[in-house]
């Protein structure tokens, strides 16, 4: 568990009289109801201000004097309406994710809202919630390099992990950026993208999913510009182990994250066995064996990977399916998921 002490730094005054400025108690509202500031406050590194208060960042919560990783349920205990209730609230839109302020200016690198910066933070913790994994939290620091990334990629025209250096409003921050970050295009926008990644259809990797779900992964900071998104992946962390990272996860499945190859992933140093077999019973049905294709280790996992198609009928609400790889040196693994349509 993570624990950064909050530091605050308070100048306080006090109005002469009874009436005006002053601090309340809760160190949120000054005067007669104007929002405190955030100028004479400085808070952890897992902190930030909001109106005169230090406030936890995505994905922590406050605990005494402390921000702490918010606990995560058992994958069994999670019930259809929780699972559903949560993607209806973290699943939203903040528009517009980005302004032009010189419109002439090819290398303009406008302004990224912050809201919509958090949202795409909250829909990558989305993801990884209903993976059993950790939440990340906000690279701050990652901004401008983020940023500089998909004005580089606005100006290529096209997805490049290397971009050249010639190409205009190149600045070798963005061009190392983006060779170290998810890249989307399409105008799906910074939170949209997390939907390509995750589906990542069309590579065969899964890189994109795999880094999005990586265990280890501790913070990231989106840019994005016209129709060109990039997601800083690199930031790393020592995390609690875990067995395996499945998509789709155990237990209740949106029906609306599903879609793409299934896969499996084994974090950590893990030998390949040549004798894996992946099962799948639907709706409590016979043991179906599918062939799968394996992946090689990397894209925010150290360990081998799994990737296999399912047939179109699945993907119906209330479809339950059981996952079941089997002659694995460490013994079966089995896991089972139920899909529900939260959209009504």
């Amino acid at each position: 568990m993570r624990f950064t002490k909050w530091m605050v730094l308070l100048t306080l005054g006090c109005a002469p009289g009874g009436s005006g400025g002053g601090s309340n108690g809760d160190g949120g509202v000054e005067g007669d109801g104007a929002v405190a500031s955030c100028e004479d406050i400085v808070c952890g590194g897992t902190a930030h201000c909001e109106a005169g208060e230090c406030v936890c960042n995505e994905g922590l919560v406050r605990e005494g004097l402390d921000c702490v990783d918010a606990p995560l349920p058992d994958m069994g205990d999670r019930t259809e309406h929780e699972v559903c209730a949560r993607w209806t609230e973290d699943h939203v839109e903040v528009m517009p994710e980005w302004t032009p302020l010189d419109p002439e200016d090819p290398c303009d690198p406008g302004e990224v809202d912050v809201d919509a910066q958090r949202n795409a933070i909250k829909r990558t913790n989305l993801y990884r919630w209903l993976a059993g994994l950790e939440p990340i939290g906000f690279a701050r620091d990652l901004t401008d390099a983020v940023q500089e990334c998909a004005i580089i990629l606005d100006q290529l025209g096209r997805l490049d992990h290397d971009p050249p250096a010639d190409t205009q409003c190149y600045t070798a921050l963005g061009g190392d950026t983006a060779g170290q970050s998810n890249l989307a295009s399409g105008g799906t926008g910074m939170a949209g993208s997390l939907e390509l990644y995750i589906s990542d259809v069309g590579v065969d990797s899964l890189g994109h999913r795999r880094w999005v779900l990586s265990p280890n992964l501790a913070e990231t900071a989106f840019g994005f510009k016209n129709r060109w998104s990039c997601m800083h992946v690199f930031r790393m962390k020592m995390a609690d182990p875990v067995e395996l990272v499945a998509w789709p996860p155990a237990g209740y499945v949106p029906l609306a994250a599903a879609r793409g190859v299934w896969s499996v992933a084994f974090p950590g140093p893990r030998d390949v066995v040549p004798n894996t077999r992946f099962e799948v019973k639907i709706d409590g049905g016979p043991r179906q064996e599918v062939t799968f294709h394996q992946i090689d280790g990397g894209f925010g996992s150290a360990g081998p990977a799994y990737g296999w198609e399912m047939p179109e009928e699945v993907y119906r609400h209330g479809t339950t399916v059981e996952v079941v790889i089997s002659d694995l040196n460490d013994g079966d693994v089995s896991y089972t998921l139920r899909f529900t349509d939260c959209a009504g």
